[in-house]
């Protein structure tokens, strides 16, 4: 009997899909440095001059940029994301854009997805607050959307950045935006794994496969 079958073919097939998937969405990348930094910041520079994010200026941006890569050490990590949006979208004067703050947020997020999907991250939860529960005294900010963003690596954000500076993507954010607060999150433990789902949709589209193929004549003919 050949050791080459029709199913082994299909199951490693499967597993060098699934050793590919991996190899991207969990690729090794270095840590940040100051002279990495340095280096990305005056591509940003290059490419989006001094306008880039009117009213969330470079120099902040590269603070936090700075602060976040401070505890790099090139694994995954989260965003969590607090909204709250504005009645309208608020564009700077002379723009073409206008609508709902929610339509600028969608072409925030047109724009901002595939290229986040092309650095390994996803958007991982997208919710609704129902009210509040244990807050401040004081604070009454009535958040309106809460978002888990996954970022393969700190490296991956920044080159994010550098990808989308002068694209003038940003305007749409902070035209939708009335408050925000972005917190980095480390992943301590979780029941909702990204790798787990797709090594089962693999699996079912193993078993469609072979269901598929188990009457073709090559597939057959190779368990012989």
């Amino acid at each position: 009997m050949s050791l080459i079958t029709g199913r082994r073919v299909l199951v490693a097939a499967l597993l060098l899909l699934y050793a590919g998937f991996i190899a991207w969405y969990d690729a090794d990348r270095a840590v940040l440095s100051e002279a990495d930094l340095a280096a990305y910041f005056a591509q940003i520079r290059a490419r989006a001059g001094s306008s880039e994010g009117e009213g969330h200026g470079q120099e902040r941006l590269f603070e936090e940029l700075r602060r976040l890569a401070a505890s790099d050490d090139g694994d995954e990590f989260y965003m969590l994301n607090l909204i709250d949006f504005r009645d309208e979208a608020q564009y700077p004067p002379g723009s073409a854009y206008g609508g709902s703050a929610l339509d600028a947020d969608a072409r925030y997020n047109r724009a901002i997805v595939p290229v986040l999907l092309r650095h390994g991250g996803h958007p991982l939860f997208l919710g609704t607050p129902m009210g509040r529960f244990l807050d401040e005294p004081g604070d009454h900010t009535a958040w309106e959307r809460v978002a888990l963003v996954r970022y393969r690596s700190r490296r991956d954000l920044v080159e994010m950045v550098v990808a989308l500076a002068g694209a003038g993507i940003g305007v749409h954010k902070w035209a939708s935006i009335e408050k925000t607060q972005v917190f980095p999150v480390k992943p301590v433990f979780g029941l909702f794994f990204v790798r787990v789902p797709v090594a089962l949709l693999l699996a079912a589209l193993g078993g469609l496969l072979h269901l598929l193929l188990r009457r073709s004549a090559w597939y057959s003919a190779a368990r012989r």
